[in-house]
């Protein structure tokens, strides 16, 4: 029986499932991460800039083979890409499409996310790394998705709930706090610890919420050139859960895990 698989099509699938894999790691992680944790947050950042990147080629990668009798782009054109998160999703956004189908992230803490995401891949993400070494040049990332995570309490009307009656003093009596939160901001006390966490589930939902969404209308446009050219293989495959219907089927903001379906 012969073999429709070309050997391209084996690395398109290939890049594809590892987008798809990082990505979903990466929300994962995220959903996860706290101030007490707060080095998941940095591995978060990674697989995401890493998965959304990778999401991003392989759309311009699609748009080149509808626009090219299916030919692929050469190394040199991949290359001069770079790794600009921002001016790739702008070449995507550029795109020609059925803006009646097909939307643009334009929401502002969306927007910021692009630039966070953007900087932490070119730069902070080496960011301990260069303190360490006399480097201060960069802010630290942690400090940078706390203003967005502020912007989002901020908007959304999050206020952080008072600790039971005598909750903190009976904590105090027998506890030592020794950690700081996202800001670097000291926390010693069982009052500061309770303020930081009793609104965190719920901030931590709908900043997983505004990085889905950009992973969802970018893959939005991926089953658009998908569907109207009739391309193989099926890319949108790997992204079932990035899509308008699941947001439907199941809560994006309490959903944690995001490497398998079930």
């Amino acid at each position: 029986m012969q073999n429709f698989v070309t050997k391209e099509d084996k690395l398109l699938l290939k890049e594809a499932g590892l987008a798809s894999t990082c990505i979903g790691q990466g929300l994962t992680i995220l959903r996860k991460a706290n101030f007490v944790n707060d080095w998941n947050y940095y591995q978060s950042f990674l697989l995401l800039t890493i998965g959304i990147e990778r999401l991003l080629k392989i759309i311009i990668i699609t748009k080149f083979r509808v626009d090219n009798n299916g030919l692929f782009p050469t190394d040199n054109y991949l290359k001069n890409l770079g790794h600009d998160i921002k001016k790739l999703i702008k070449t995507v956004n550029d795109f020609e499409i059925d803006k009646d189908e097909i939307e643009i992230i334009d929401d502002e803490i969306q927007l910021d996310i692009i630039d966070f995401l953007t900087r932490f891949a070119k730069a902070t993400r080496y960011y301990n790394l260069d303190v360490l070494s006399g480097n201060e040049k960069q802010t630290d990332p942690l400090i940078e998705w706390k203003r967005i995570q502020n912007k989002i309490k901020e908007k959304k009307g999050l206020i952080s709930k008072p600790p039971p009656k005598g909750f903190t003093e009976f904590v105090n009596s027998f506890s030592m706090f020794a950690m700081t939160d996202e800001e670097g901001n000291f926390i010693d006390s069982a009052e500061e610890f309770y303020k930081d966490s009793s609104i965190l589930n719920k901030l931590q939902g709908h900043s997983i919420y505004n990085v889905w969404r950009i992973i969802q209308i970018l893959a939005d446009k991926l089953r658009y050139f998908e569907y109207k050219h009739n391309l193989f293989p099926t890319l949108r495959e790997f992204f079932p859960y990035f899509s308008k219907d699941w947001d439907k089927d199941i809560n994006v903001m309490t959903w944690e895990d995001w490497n398998y379906l079930k």
